[in-house]
């Protein structure tokens, strides 16, 4: 991310929620030669059955691909979600907890940024409802 920031440019980043969909992303990313982040949500962590299963689909497809691949937990919904895909090898989280009271959301936020094993990955928290 540093040299799209040096170089100014965007990075983009597509939600996949299946095997094909990150074959394909990764596939168009090599050849277009664009770095490019893999969001998942929640519901597809679920739908892959472990964290770790995007993390190691996109590892074994990439293999073979000369680009630069970031995995993003997207709109995480609670600190297990969150320490899972951290855990399983995301590149970053974000923990959306919009949901929760504020004072809930900010203990959560602060447990997360607090947690030992956060330090491998840079994070977002999300603090109001979206308008």
């Amino acid at each position: 991310m540093s040299k799209a920031y040096e170089d100014g440019y965007a990075v983009p980043a597509f939600n996949c929620a299946s095997l094909e969909m990150i074959q394909c992303v990764l596939r168009t990313a090599a050849e277009l030669r664009s770095p490019v982040i893999l969001g998942i949500h929640p519901v597809e962590v679920a739908y892959f059955g472990s964290a770790a299963v995007p993390v190691a689909i996109a590892r074994e497809v990439g293999a073979d691909l000369d680009i630069d691949v970031a995995i993003h937990l997207d709109h995480g919904d609670s600190e297990t979600s969150v320490m899972r895909a951290i855990r399983g090898g995301f590149s970053s989280v974000m923990f959306d907890g919009s949901s929760l009271s504020i004072d809930e959301n900010v203990a959560q936020t602060a447990r997360g940024s607090r947690s030992p094993t956060r330090s491998a990955s840079p994070s977002r928290a999300r603090s109001a409802p979206s308008a």
